[in-house]
């Protein structure tokens, strides 16, 4: 019985140096590569990283919305967010007459304009002009978009 202890001592000594690399050659086997095709130290064994995610189509949007375009304004090219030439493209439209795009801006304007900045906006027209645009703003909107009290009193005047 002795005998066998002293032979698995003997033999787990063999291992541990043959681990530590002392005395003998290198074994190369399982869990043990050659030396010439291991890691270097300090150095990445995944040197691109991982893969980036994709876009989502928020990020995408974004994206597309702060794209700088090329635009030609009296005489000079200047680059401007692709969100601005569309805001300047549909103020534009609302100037000349279109019903649609004079709704859509002045609602976006309503939306996003604090009431003493839309003061301001307004402030520059003659109370009447102001009373017959707000007046033709209301005729545009369709019956369901109007407040309850709104559609009541037209169903009443009629």
């Amino acid at each position: 019985m002795s005998s066998e202890i002293f032979y698995k001592f003997r033999r787990a000594a063999t291992m541990r140096k043959r681990n530590l690399g002392i005395g003998g050659d290198y074994s190369v086997g399982y869990g043990r590569p050659p030396k010439a095709t291991q890691f270097v130290a300090g150095k990445s064994g995944n040197p691109l990283g991982r893969r980036k995610d994709s876009k989502s189509v928020g990020e995408i949007f974004r994206d597309l919305l702060r794209q700088k375009i090329s635009v030609t304004d009296n005489g000079t090219t200047r680059k401007i967010p692709a969100l601005v030439v569309m805001l300047r493209r549909l103020q534009n439209d609302a100037v000349r007459g279109d019903p649609k795009a004079l709704k859509l801006f002045l609602s976006l304007a309503d939306r996003y304009l604090s009431v003493s900045e839309t003061a301001q906006v307004s402030s520059g027209l003659p109370a009447e002009d102001e009373a017959i645009l707000l007046q033709y703003v209301t005729d545009l909107r369709s019956p369901s978009e109007r407040a309850p009290s709104e559609a009541r009193q037209r169903d009443d005047d009629d």
